[in-house]
């Protein structure tokens, strides 16, 4: 899960965590490809969203961090800083 800093969805719920998933994307084509962002309540599933990718970043894929990133941008959300470990 991917920690995001606090974003309201719904009524009144605010989500601190999301997880990309994506399938069910024909290989070798460059259309239909989607990304279901499952978003959370520390660890509590609340909602899903479909997020499209453009034909431009599906026919270039080599890694999913463009993936990623796109769809936390097109979400408008940030990703939390790592914090440090405390001993």
């Amino acid at each position: 899960m991917i920690k995001i800093e606090n974003v309201t969805i719904g009524f009144n719920q605010i989500a601190n965590g999301v997880e990309l998933i994506q399938g069910g994307y024909q290989l070798g084509s460059n259309e239909g490809c989607k990304v279901k962002v499952n978003f959370f309540v520390d660890n509590d599933f609340k909602l899903q969203v479909l997020v499209d990718i453009p034909s431009p970043l599906v026919i270039n894929w080599i890694n999913d961090d463009e993936i990623i990133a796109y769809v936390l941008n097109d979400l408008g959300l940030v990703v939390k800083p790592e914090e440090p470990i405390v001993f």
